[in-house]
């Protein structure tokens, strides 16, 4: 049988909303807030539709507080090394702890220290900070409004794994107690992981100018539980990148200046990327990637630049993830008890 690679509905609703957001934002003329606003309408879009609505709701909101909350923290910290390091390392090891309580509680953890990472590479000042929290917000309020009007009236899930919170999670404080300890797989993980993207930030700050987003991204990404899980992604991840670096430079250059145009085509992309949603990793790197340089090539960057840099940055943090799990693999066999 076939594997399914596009959810065609997800991809059109997403559509529509980020539609609502290029219209906003065309009336107001800010694209700083511009991008937010689709980063907020990306962050809902990401979460399963098929779920009731209630459910949804409350856990999109739950998610945007948290991102909204933590997004002065993380923008302010962007331009002072040490505070990056420390909110990078802490945002990490927390959702890779979050692993304890199951799949529900670990996905949002993941969602909000992505969210955070790239709220680091933005500008970091104060003016800055308020207008990302609401640029977030107001994407998070288009998506929200939109999905009231297309509810679906489902009781039962497709998948009710994506439901279930681990039987240890109704006390937090017993769970993590049981997991703080260097015999733990899970702070194990948690620690490597929070290290190494930590390093990642450490690196990505003196080769690139003060902006290591993506050094750390790729390692937060690609570095998983397993060896295996983590050389794929880690190839796929690689392979997404410079095919979409080489796609963008062969032919956003021959579009003329017309923004309306290149605003259809971040459209068209950013939509594809959600009804992807993650399916095959390259795929979904590869759109993600390429619909970024529509987005910088209307902000007027250097296209030839930017991808040179992005993809040196993404071989050195799969790099770096890989190193990782080869230590964490070690470490975990120098623990294991007789």
């Amino acid at each position: 049988m076939m594997t399914k690679y596009f959810d065609m509905k997800k991809g059109a609703y997403s559509a529509i909303t980020i539609l609502f957001g290029l219209i906003l934002v065309n009336t107001f003329g800010n694209p700083f807030i511009f991008f937010t606003i689709i980063m907020g309408i990306f962050l809902c879009s990401c979460f399963d539709r098929n779920s009731p609505l209630l459910y949804r709701v409350r856990e999109l909101i739950f998610t945007a507080i948290i991102c909204i909350a933590l997004t002065p923290i993380a923008v302010m910290s962007g331009d002072f090394l040490p505070t990056a390091i420390v909110v990078t390392f802490l945002a990490v090891f927390i959702s890779s702890m979050a692993l304890a309580f199951g799949t529900q509680m670990t996905k949002h953890a993941y969602y909000v220290t992505a969210w955070i990472l790239i709220a680091e590479a933005l500008p970091g000042n104060f003016d800055s900070a308020l207008k990302t929290s609401l640029g977030l917000f107001c994407g998070v309020l288009i998506y929200l409004i939109f999905m009231m009007f297309s509810r679906n009236d489902k009781s039962t899930f497709h998948n009710t794994s994506e439901i279930k919170i681990s039987s240890g999670s109704a006390n937090i404080v017993v769970t993590l107690k049981q997991h703080y300890s260097l015999h733990s797989p899970i702070f194990q993980f948690a620690l490597i992981r929070s290290v190494a993207t930590a390093l990642a930030v450490c690196l990505g700050w003196m080769l690139f100018d003060h902006k290591p987003f993506w050094v750390a991204y790729a390692v937060f990404f690609v570095m998983k539980p397993g060896a295996g899980h983590s050389m794929k992604l880690g190839i796929e991840r690689a392979i997404g990148t410079l095919v979409a670096t080489i796609l963008a430079y062969f032919t956003l250059p021959i579009f003329p200046g017309n923004e309306t145009l290149l605003q259809g085509l971040f459209l068209l992309f950013l939509s594809a990327t959600v009804a992807e949603g993650g399916r095959r990793d390259g795929l979904f790197i590869a759109l993600l990637t390429f619909t970024l340089f529509i987005f910088f090539h209307i902000t007027g960057a250097d296209i030839i630049a930017m991808g040179t840099k992005r993809i040196f940055a993404n071989f050195l943090g799969i790099l770096i993830a890989i190193s990782a799990v080869m230590l964490l693999k070690f470490w975990a066999r120098k623990t294991v008890t007789p």
